[in-house]
């Protein structure tokens, strides 16, 4: 009986994401996406280096260098990047869906009219990975509970490395597996000892080179004093942003919203106590079914990512959150399956779309922003490399943009990246780059000579 309602899931998500992938060209290109990049192309064996001190693992590295194999030109990365992204976290909403009754599939929908999982899952950072990751694991645990099969727990198992192999924010997510496993399926993991010791043993042994790594480097520094000491144990309980238009002046800067998205963007908001009417709701009801265990499952992590981000004081940029994605969603969507389908259909989903759609818009004409963690377009940064190599190398070159005062070294990643070096034979000038328009909501750059 549920075959209709979960084919109209996976229409809806099609359609939903055939909207990460307009204009590639318009990611953010900082910093960490051009040292990530310079990675991949050298051939390391390890990832960016934390603001921590933490040196993180070599995922995201092997995914970039595989697909340089084929194509160094970025907005093609952005698009396979993107389209294995939403594929990947697409099938897994569907067989989420598929083991908890208590979903009302077509609502799942909802989770790719998030603002920030278009953001996300078009940038070519390595953090963002743990989102994809996060929910093929989840979902493989979910549909393993519900029939037991030895490959989906090996396919959790595996997400859970690649995992820990991308960012250690994942911790959390895998203890509250591990644990819940030990509990849940203790009995069938004793029946298969030989079999599950093996698989571990494997996935070890994968993990090693990075671990042996990570014991060998530097100390970790520890939290700011500076920073709140309890807004880390609250963090978690607030992951119905996700789905909501707060924060989004992160990226965008303060009033980044339109008189026309405004409204919505308000309506959105309801994410947030929609998660707590979830966990409510997962709480009034116990019994040995997927739903009551993916409920415990959550709690058990929210629980888990209070203690860790409590204790590193870890609270204050969305994307670390990015582990918790399908444990934040599973609480909204159950909320949302509890509401009579067409108002909560038109509350939730039309106001998503509708800021969605603005943000998409006002990001391709405004080129990019002047937030700090967006900054101009890549197909804008690309536009300013390929004029700045038609110039003699030894040219002078300042900046009055907050972007590349920051991050100098993303003009040379991106020539480097494209073959684009300046020639000898070019004129000399004094050269600028600058904001393109006084608009202050604009992110455009340009290339002035002086």
């Amino acid at each position: 009986m549920r075959s209709r309602p979960l084919a109209l899931l996976a229409c809806l998500l099609a359609a939903f994401g055939a909207l990460s992938l307009l204009w590639p060209g318009d990611v953010p290109f900082m910093g960490d996406e051009a040292g990530l990049l310079r990675l991949a192309y050298s051939g390391a064996g390890h990832g960016l280096l934390g603001s921590r001190g933490v040196v993180y693992g070599p995922f995201a590295v092997w995914f970039y260098r595989a697909l340089m194999v084929f194509t160094r030109d970025l907005s093609i990365l952005v698009l396979l990047r993107t389209g294995l992204f939403l594929a990947v976290c697409g099938g897994s909403i569907v067989w989420l869906a598929a083991s908890c009754p208590a979903l009302f599939p077509p609502f799942g929908a909802a989770a790719f009219l998030s603002t920030y999982l278009w953001l996300y899952s078009r940038d070519l950072w390595d953090n963002t990975f743990l989102i994809p990751l996060s929910w093929l694991t989840v979902a493989a645990y979910a549909s393993f509970g519900k029939a037991p099969k030895p490959w989906k727990l090996a396919l959790a198992a595996l997400g859970c490395a690649l995992m820990l192999l991308t960012h250690l924010m994942c911790l959390p997510l895998i203890g509250a597996l591990a644990l819940h496993a030990a509990w849940r399926h203790g009995a069938w993991l004793r029946k298969r000892a030989a079999g599950a010791l093996a698989a571990l043993l494997a996935l070890a042994a994968f993990c090693s080179p990075y671990l042996a790594q990570l014991a060998a480097g530097p100390r970790p520094a520890p939290p700011s004093p500076d920073l709140s000491w309890w807004r880390g144990w609250a963090f978690p309980w607030l992951g119905g942003r996700l789905f909501s238009a707060s924060g989004l002046e992160y990226f965008f800067g303060d009033g980044w919203a339109s008189a026309w998205a405004r409204p919505a963007a308000w309506l959105t908001l309801a994410a947030i106590p929609l998660m707590w009417v979830g966990i409510a709701a997962s709480l009034r009801k116990a019994a040995d079914d997927e739903d009551s265990h993916m409920a415990l499952l959550g709690l058990i992590t929210l629980f888990f990512q209070s203690v860790f981000y409590g204790a590193l004081r870890l609270y204050n940029h969305p994307h670390y959150y990015g582990p918790g994605w399908p444990i934040y969603f599973y609480f909204v969507w159950r909320a949302l399956s509890l509401l009579p389908r067409r108002p909560a259909l038109a509350a939730s989903q039309i106001a998503s779309a509708a800021v969605l759609a603005f943000t998409i818009r006002d990001v391709h004409l405004r080129g990019g922003t002047r937030s700090r963690h967006f900054g101009p377009t890549l197909s804008n940064q690309l536009e300013v490399a390929r004029r700045l190599a038609a110039y003699h190398p030894d040219s002078p070159l300042s900046t009055r943009t907050l972007h590349y005062a920051l991050f100098p070294d993303t003009i040379p990643t991106l020539q480097s990246l494209n073959a684009w070096t300046p020639s000898t034979s070019g004129p000399k000038r004094t050269l600028a780059i600058v904001y393109a328009d006084s608009d202050p909501k604009s992110g455009r750059v340009d290339v002035v000579v002086q």
